[in-house]
């Protein structure tokens, strides 16, 4: 990773370059463009012109990703979750499909 000041052509720590393969994965559907190939990938699967596919347990809430249904966990929804996982240790129900 080079770091380059625009305006002196010096080192500057806090504006990283961006990639020259920048965009390089386009989604066909929406024209979305990512600079990794999985990224585009999990927006295809998960996301692109898809409702939400995964569920909060306790209020319905849903996300396109599990790691966006965790934070909603988390956010809203600590106590119970922390009841749960001294229970039973595990907390992958949460984690199901809508179908």
């Amino acid at each position: 990773l080079t770091l380059i000041c625009p305006l002196q052509g010096l080192l500057d720590p806090w504006k990283p370059l961006r990639s020259q393969k920048e965009g390089a994965y386009e989604c066909k559907k929406c024209k979305k463009r990512y600079i990794q190939k999985q990224t585009l990938n999990r927006h295809v699967q998960y996301e692109c012109g898809k409702q939400p596919q995964f569920q909060c347990t306790w209020c319905g809430h849903r996300a396109k990703q599990k790691a966006n249904l965790l934070t909603h966990l988390r956010n809203r929804h600590l106590t119970q979750l922390n009841e749960m996982l001294q229970h039973t240790g595990d907390i992958s129900s949460f984690f199901n499909k809508v179908t």
